[in-house]
This record gives C-alpha cells, structure tokens and sequence, in this order.
C-alpha cells in the first residue's frame, strides 16, 4: 500500500466487517476506510501463501476476502500484546506431581498466521571441494531438494505435537 496509515486507523477489504464505519479488534476500535485493491491483495498472498486445495479453501478465500491493513504501529502493538501466552507445569513422569520449579509459559501464533523466512543456499567456495564430488551440490540443487522436501508439506515446528500446535504448511515461492 503506497498510503500511509494513520495509528487507529485501517484499511479493509470487506466493508462487512465495520459496525457504523469502524473495525473492531480485541477491545479496540478502529476507523475503518473500505478499500476494493485490498482483495486483490489479498488473493495474491494467498496465492503466494496458501495451497491451492480442498483443504485449505476456507482460508484463502478469508484472506482473499476479509484483509485487514493496519498501521504499523497498531500491528506492532498487537504483535507483542496479543498473542495467546499461557502458563504450564511440568510433571514429572515418575512421580505424576509437579517438578519444583517446572512453571513455565509458552507463546503461541494465531493458527492463521502467515509467516515469511528466506530460503538460501550459495555455492562452495573452498577450492578442496568440488561441486559434484563427495555428494557436494551446487545452490540451485540443494534449493530444488529442499523444495521437494518442503513445498506444501505439513510440518511440525515446535510447539506441542500432542496438542496440534507448532504445525504449519510450507511454501517455497521463488520462482512460482
């Protein structure tokens, strides 16, 4: 967006989310300006973001539909103080009761988030190693195997594999 947004402000994409022309987030409000270039937007990411599948059809059509711009100062407020943060106990597994200082906190990611990373590899510059010898593979090689590995897989990363979180699709986008 080439428009600044003002802090209490934002832009949407969906004008059926306003009550009397604002947004309300959490316990906040905001003034809302409705704008139609926003679902486009939003039908690029998710294009770039989401699989093009049966299963993930609900959420790329929400994000293709109801995308919500904030400043970046209200986005940032949100991402340190609104994010799911709960208190645990570790239990010790011989005794079944609480270990003395087991209290511990863990933070976790709205289940809709879309995150980005980059995905690099570069290719050897140590003259003793020679592309194609002792399974060395050039840049371009270890990306496409990472892609294969990766590329709209369901993976778990971090959080608690008992409970379904830390589970995340992967995308690889270069070149799509």
């Amino acid at each position: 967006m080439e428009q600044p947004i003002a802090e209490g402000s934002c832009l949407v994409a969906n004008k059926d989310l306003l009550t009397n022309g604002k947004l309300h987030l959490e316990a906040y409000e905001y003034a809302a300006a409705p704008v139609e270039a926003l679902q486009a937007l939003g039908k690029q990411l998710a294009d770039a973001a989401i699989p093009d599948k049966p299963e993930f059809r609900f959420f790329r059509q929400k994000l293709e539909r109801d995308l919500v711009v904030l400043s970046d100062t209200d986005f940032a407020f949100f991402a340190e103080h609104a994010m799911l943060v709960e208190p645990h106990v570790r239990i010790n597994d011989e005794t079944g009761a609480a270990d003395p200082g087991g209290l511990f906190y863990t933070e976790n990611l709205p289940p809709e988030s879309i995150l980005i990373a980059p995905l690099m590899a570069s290719q050897v510059r140590n003259p003793k190693k020679k592309r194609g010898e002792n399974g060395w593979m050039d840049a371009a090689a270890v990306i496409a195997k990472i892609r294969t590995a990766i590329d709209e897989k369901l993976l778990q990363v971090g959080g608690d594999a008992t409970t379904g979180r830390g589970l995340l699709v992967a995308r690889v986008v270069n070149g799509r």
